[in-house]
């Protein structure tokens, strides 16, 4: 028989509707010894769970970034990202036809964050592929523009804190 938290989680998930989504996220794993917060893989890698009746998800690459939860859950319930966030969307939650935009829409959120914290510090220099849109005329975005961004993000929060 399994745990009372499992339990909650398997009755929760059947009485989901087809549009709905359950996520159980872990904010800490922990060793076979109940140790936490360390800096073992055990100890520093949580538990994730997406759950949808109406769609069968791919599995999830090893190494997601908590962080990139907030961006993809945002645009998937239907609201704006978070201004200070910088994660990327995790594309495969995504309906194919929604992909291109929900990238779209994380870049321009982390290229409007890029912009503010470059006005506040002009001490820093910002390379031009985020200052000015680099893409022709439909041509699509790709993923590895949107990395190029996040390089910088990564920069900046060790900088400074908005």
């Amino acid at each position: 028989m399994g745990s009372t938290v499992d339990e909650i989680i398997l009755e929760t998930a059947k009485e989901l509707l087809s549009d709905e989504l359950l996520v159980v996220l872990g904010d800490h794993g922990m060793t076979s010894t109940g140790d936490h917060g360390g800096d073992s893989d055990d100890e520093t890698h949580a538990g994730l769970l997406i759950f949808s009746p109406g769609h069968e998800f791919p599995p999830l690459k090893e190494g997601l970034r908590q962080i990139d939860l907030v961006p993809t859950l945002s645009l998937l319930l239907g609201l704006p990202i978070p201004f200070s966030n910088l994660g990327i969307v995790i594309e495969s939650l995504f309906p194919q036809n929604l992909i291109e935009q929900a990238i779209a829409l994380n870049y321009e959120q982390v290229r409007r964050f890029a912009n503010t914290y470059a006005a506040a510090n002009p001490s820093f220099e910002i390379s031009e592929i985020i200052l000015h849109d680099t893409m022709k005329p439909g041509e699509q975005l790709r993923l590895d523009r949107l990395i190029i961004i996040f390089d910088f993000s990564n920069i900046t929060l060790e900088h400074t804190v908005f």
